[in-house]
């Protein structure tokens, strides 16, 4: 086989190794996607429209830079891009926010962002959007994750499993969590529903982390 053959399969087989190392989040969109590769999705991305189905839409870029992060429960992104009632996701209207590990703007685009987790907030929705996920996917409770913690038995107590949200298995390498959110509208409380596709192992180290701050926290008080 001549340099230039070698040259050829070399490339062949990376170019087929990165494709297979792509891990989808939801639709055509990938994590580690660049925000030019995120709205090049979005322009192309098939939602339905009144009787007839359409293609792409027009997603927000912030105007400012995010000072501070938005949370998928414990995994923190920078939710630079959004798109509110542009597609019904799972029947209802939605506001959707792509998130990334470093927050830019509409006049500073930095391709050097990646793509983390994806967030959908769901708007007056009548149907019950943790049923839906949970009778789609396997569900996981995070609570089977702690056993792999190096502490004492007794100290998991301060692991416990986050109230309000629930995890399923959307494939090998991604969890659709949903969380019921609380927001004061008008001095009264509403609650929100949103689900977040986000990785897995960056989810789980999240919350073992977290964990593990409070067990120190606990350790380390001196009020004991």
């Amino acid at each position: 086989m001549n340099m230039k053959s070698l040259s050829f399969v070399l490339i062949l087989i990376f170019s087929i190794n990165s494709k297979s190392e792509e891990i989808n989040l939801w639709k055509g969109f990938n994590y580690d996607m660049s925000p030019s590769e995120v709205l090049d999705e979005i322009a192309k991305t098939e939602h339905q429209g009144y009787k007839k189905t359409l293609i792409g839409f027009k997603p927000t870029i912030n105007r400012k830079i995010q000072k501070n992060g938005d949370y998928a429960v414990t995994v923190k992104g920078y939710c630079s891009i959004y798109a509110n009632e542009k597609i019904a996701v799972l029947g209802n209207n939605s506001f959707i926010q792509w998130c990334f590990d470093k927050p830019f703007s509409r006049k500073e685009i930095d391709n050097s962002a990646k793509l983390k987790f994806i967030e959908v907030k769901f708007h007056n929705n009548f149907d019950s959007i943790r049923s839906k996920i949970t009778s789609a996917y396997e569900q996981i409770y995070s609570s089977s994750w702690f056993d792999s913690l190096e502490v004492e038995d007794h100290l998991l107590g301060n692991c416990e499993d986050h109230y309000g949200v629930a995890f399923v298995d959307r494939n090998e390498h991604v969890f659709i969590a949903h969380e019921y959110r609380s927001k004061f509208i008008n001095g009264s409380v509403r609650t929100e529903d949103w689900i977040m596709f986000v990785k897995k192992d960056e989810m789980i180290d999240s919350l073992l982390n977290k964990c593990m701050l409070k067990i120190k926290s606990v350790q380390n008080s001196g009020d004991l």
